[in-house]
């Protein structure tokens, strides 16, 4: 048998996701506003919906953390 280890983060979303907590994951955004502003595209030939710029770089300046800040300087 083989095992898998996660990344901590990961391990904490998946926690939130079975206790259905996944709103407080994210921070400074609500899942309404940023589903009805999604972007739409295809990955591999499957729909994927993906959270708009803005709501991208409001998600990042909340959340607090360098590499969310760090790549919130180099988004467009």
């Amino acid at each position: 048998m083989a095992s898998v280890n996660l990344p901590p983060d990961f391990r904490d979303f998946l926690r939130l996701l079975k206790d259905h907590q996944v709103e407080r994951f994210f921070s400074g955004v609500d899942f309404e506003s940023c589903y009805a502003q999604r972007v739409v595209d295809e990955l591999d030939g499957v729909e994927v919906n993906l959270i708009d710029l803005e709501h991208l770089k409001i998600n990042k300046a909340a959340s607090g953390r360098y590499k969310d800040l760090n790549d919130l300087e180099h988004l467009p």
